[in-house]
C-alpha cells in the first residue's frame, strides 16, 4: 500500500496511515531497541554514567538522515535539527577499464547482472546450500554475472559468471 498524493499533498486517510506507521515504529523502537540499554550497560559496553538512550534520542542537537528529502513523502514535517544527507558519498561513474570493461562490453545488447552483498554478507561464510542456490539460478539465465564475492572460485560455477573481491560499483552502476 502506497500514499496516494493530492495537489495539497497527503490525503487524509494518508495523514492517518503515517501517523500510524509512525507510531508502531516508535512502540517497536522503544521494545527492542531502547529496552535493551539496561542490558548493555550491565555487560559492560558502555560507561555506566552514560545517559540512557531515549535521553540521548530526545536530546540531540544535530541528527543526520541518510536520505534525501525530495524523496521522501509529501507533508511530512520535520524539526530544524534534521539535515539530509542522502546521497553525499556518491561521486560521478568513472568508464570501466581494463579487463572489466572487455568483460562488459561482451555482454552483449541485454547487459549484465550486478549482484553484490556490500560488506555485511561474505560468500565464503554462506552456507552452501544458499551459494548453490545462487549458482543454480545464475546457471539458468542468458546474462552475465558480475559477483562480488570474498573467494576466487566457487564450486560448480558456471561460464556466465564472473567473481570479483573488489569491485567499483558505483562506476559499475553508472
Amino acid at each position: 500500500m502506497g500514499l496516494t498524493c493530492t495537489l495539497d499533498g497527503l490525503s487524509f486517510t494518508d495523514r492517518i496511515l503515517g501517523i500510524l506507521v509512525e507510531s508502531f515504529g516508535y512502540a517497536m523502537a522503544k521494545y527492542f531497541f531502547y529496552s535493551s540499554d539496561k542490558e548493555v550497560r550491565a555487560q559492560g559496553f558502555c560507561s555506566p554514567d552514560m545517559p540512557h538512550l531515549l535521553d540521548i534520542a530526545y536530546n540531540s542537537s544535530l541528527f543526520i538522515h541518510n536520505s534525501i528529502r525530495s524523496m521522501e513523502p509529501v507533508g511530512q514535517p520535520m524539526v530544524q535539527n534534521v539535515v539530509y544527507a542522502g546521497g553525499i558519498h556518491l561521486k560521478d561513474a568513472k568508464p570501466l577499464t581494463g579487463e572489466l570493461e572487455e568483460w562488459a562490453q561482451n555482454s552483449g545488447e541485454a547487459g549484465f547482472i550486478y549482484m553484490s552483498f556490500g560488506s555485511l554478507v561474505k560468500t565464503s561464510e554462506m552456507p552452501e546450500e544458499y551459494r548453490q542456490v545462487f549458482i543454480k539460478a545464475f546457471s539458468s539465465i542468458d546474462l552475465k554475472v558480475l559477483w562480488k564475492s570474498d573467494q576466487e572460485t566457487m564450486a560448480n560455477l558456471p561460464d556466465n559468471v564472473r567473481l570479483g573481491k573488489w569491485l567499483p560499483q558505483q562506476d559499475i552502476l553508472g
